[in-house]
């Protein structure tokens, strides 16, 4: 439960919700599409058994559309970041 001391410190709390909320929805719609999660060398793995080879893993995905997906259907969030393709 939270208290609030005075009645501008529940205004500054709610004022920062909405400057957060603004800047998620400027973000969703003129930010990057795509983010980079993740990035796995395969290829340097591949030393072990004696060669190494190029093979990048990407995790790409959106951060808000994997939020807008966990907050509705937990279990999604097995699939966001979706793997990407290796270069």
């Amino acid at each position: 439960m939270t208290i609030w001391s005075a009645g501008s410190s529940r205004a500054r709390y709610l004022s920062s919700i909405q400057v957060s909320q603004r800047r998620a929805k400027d973000y969703e719609e003129n930010g990057p599409k795509l983010s980079i999660f993740g990035e796995r060398n395969h290829g340097a793995l591949l030393q072990i058994v004696g060669g190494r080879r190029n093979a990048l893993q990407y995790d790409i995905g959106n951060p808000l559309t994997a939020a807008k997906m966990t907050r509705y259907q937990l279990p999604a969030a097995l699939y966001a970041p979706a793997a990407g393709g290796s270069v």
